[in-house]
């Protein structure tokens, strides 16, 4: 009898979710705390923090280091998109854990027309 895997457990692991979509080499070491902040090396950190910032940001970031840093754009940029991909669902786990307070959370969030 041929079993199925449950693509759902893989993706309850933000760590999982880096090392999938990105190259192990950037995913390397890249974890998240419990607040979901990514735990970067320094060099990591700036080329998320320039990723956030943009792709052209990114691009001359990479430019004037290349020869530092011998990283593709594309490669980068697409760790940043699965680094920021992990952090999305780790908050949203987050707030599925937390009890939700309907009076103050809730009901802030609501504008009025």
């Amino acid at each position: 009898m041929k079993t199925r895997s449950n693509p759902q457990v893989l993706f309850r692991s933000p760590l999982a979710l880096i090392l999938l979509f990105s190259g192990a080499a950037m995913a390397q070491g890249v974890g998240l705390d419990a607040a979901c902040n990514p735990q970067m090396t320094h060099v990591q950190q700036r080329l998320y923090d320039q990723a956030e910032i943009g792709t052209d940001a990114l691009r001359e970031f990479m430019f004037t280091r290349r020869g530092i840093l011998q990283r593709d754009v594309y490669e980068t940029a697409t760790w940043a998109e699965a680094v920021r991909g992990a952090r999305f669902f780790c908050r949203k786990e987050l707030a599925l854990k937390q009890p939700s307070n309907v009076a103050g959370t809730q009901l802030s969030s609501v504008s009025l027309p």
